[in-house]
């Protein structure tokens, strides 16, 4: 028979050893997972070059040919995505808005609300044009606005320098929520019209145009109404005029939304009865709007009166849905599309029946939400792609008997994943026999 001191002694010697053995698998499991993920998160797939010069911007475009590249990670995961110049701005989950420098990779500022308030998921972020201002909505139906001076490093806000706030102008408006842009709504998606109003739209058709900016505070709305019963399931810009946005419909119409003084009026443009909407954007190379659908079809709708939808090559069948639309700004016609099912193609726009030129396959991982915030967005030399996991989830680790209060939660250190965003260099210096290579 052991004595009591005996039993204690075996027993911290078993806690010992248990626990280093744990600390040990975890490591090795990390850096394997690292080293394993790291070369098969995206695959591109497309066409070789033959015979013309990999050193023009446009052909290694065409091709896909690029230095990538990790941009930045987010462990709270990437719901939107703006770009100004070499500043990518990124809203999260958490309700975290973050700045990184795409030239130097560092973080150049960060963007928080007031403390007080519950954090919510950024669903829509706009820079404006003149880099001055970041506008970021939320899933609770606040907008916020904090000052910035793109490019460059403006340090951290804890809390925004100017909030749009609505008004009791309806009886229907929630008691307690004044203080909101929009009354406990999500808002579906914000622009920036051609004089500097702000215009938010939540996906119950409510749309509010803020007054232009001035001193930090509190921003009161200029218009604001009700211009649908229907769900709204997307919103891009409008470039006109008088234009402030267009939104799509559950009903399968778009309105085309304008301002009038005061007063906030809407045109149908067309109606889709194939498929739900799930993405819109305005491409201004050849003044059209384009629309993605949760079939996996995308169409192009000219400005012209009464024109009909132009759907692009049918080969995009078995898609998943279209997540986002980016067109590309590079003097030739390209949109970039992404795909719930992990596709990022890149099509060429020009021709009358327009092509894919390559795509991305971004790896699937078995987790909460899929890849329905896989995003992208493109300039005259660069490809951004978000939501590109990185790691998965483990096993459920034994019992450690070591872990105390200090120790984090099982769920922080079972799991070892993060959403990264890859940056595609078309520019970046290559020699001949670098692109050879890439091309083979």
């Amino acid at each position: 028979r052991l004595g009591a001191a005996t039993v204690l002694l075996l027993w911290r010697r078993w806690r010992c050893r248990t626990a280093r053995r744990a600390k040990d698998r975890d490591s090795r499991d990390e850096d394997s997972l690292v080293n394993k993920h790291w070369s098969t998160s995206l695959k591109k797939i497309g066409p070789k070059p033959q015979g013309e010069d990999l050193n023009l911007l446009e052909v290694r475009w065409r091709y896909g040919l690029a230095a990538t590249s990790l941009a930045f990670s987010e462990a709270q995961g990437i719901t939107a995505l703006a770009l100004h110049g070499d500043t990518l701005v990124m809203g999260s989950r958490s309700g975290l808005v973050r700045a990184v420098n795409l030239e130097s990779g560092n973080l150049v500022g960060e963007y928080y609300i007031s403390s007080h308030t519950p954090p919510g998921k950024i669903t829509a972020l706009v820079i404006n044009e003149e880099g001055t201002a970041i506008i970021a909505g939320d899933e609770d139906g606040r907008v916020h606005v904090w000052r910035a001076e793109l490019p460059g490093s403006w340090g951290f806000a804890y809390a925004p320098n100017w909030t749009c706030v609505g008004r009791d102008f309806m009886q229907d408006w929630p008691r307690g929520s004044h203080c909101l842009a929009h009354p406990r709504t999500p808002v579906a998606g914000i622009t920036v019209d051609l004089h500097g109003h702000i215009v938010s739209v939540d996906v119950l058709g409510l749309v509010i145009v803020w007054r232009r900016l001035a001193a930090e505070g509190e921003v009161e709305p200029q218009a604001i109404s009700y211009v649908t019963e229907w769900e709204v399931l997307a919103v891009c810009e409008n470039p006109q005029p008088d234009g402030l946005a267009y939104i799509a419909l559950s009903d399968g119409s778009i309105l085309r939304l304008k301002l009038d003084g005061t007063t906030i009026s809407s045109t149908e443009v067309t109606r889709i009865e194939e498929c739900l909407i799930s993405a819109l954007a305005w491409d201004s190379s050849d003044e059209s709007l384009l629309v993605g659908l949760e079939n996996g079809h995308i169409c192009r709708i000219p400005s012209g009166p009464e024109a009909a939808p132009d759907k692009f090559q049918d080969m995009n069948l078995g898609l998943g849905k279209v997540v986002s639309l980016v067109p590309v700004e590079d003097g030739s016609a390209k949109l970039v599309s992404t795909h719930e099912d992990g596709r990022v193609i890149v099509w060429d726009s020009e021709l009358r029946e327009p092509k894919p030129l390559w795509l991305l396959q971004v790896q699937r991982e078995e987790r909460k939400g899929g890849l329905d915030h896989l995003l992208a967005l493109g300039d005259s030399r660069r490809l951004l792609v978000s939501g590109v996991p990185l790691g998965q989830p483990m096993k459920e680790q034994s019992w450690v008997p070591t872990r105390g209060w200090r120790d984090c939660p099982p769920d922080f250190l079972d799991v070892y994943f993060c959403e990264a965003v890859f940056k595609l260099d078309f520019e970046a210096a290559h020699d001949q026999r670098s692109l050879k290579s890439e091309s083979k």
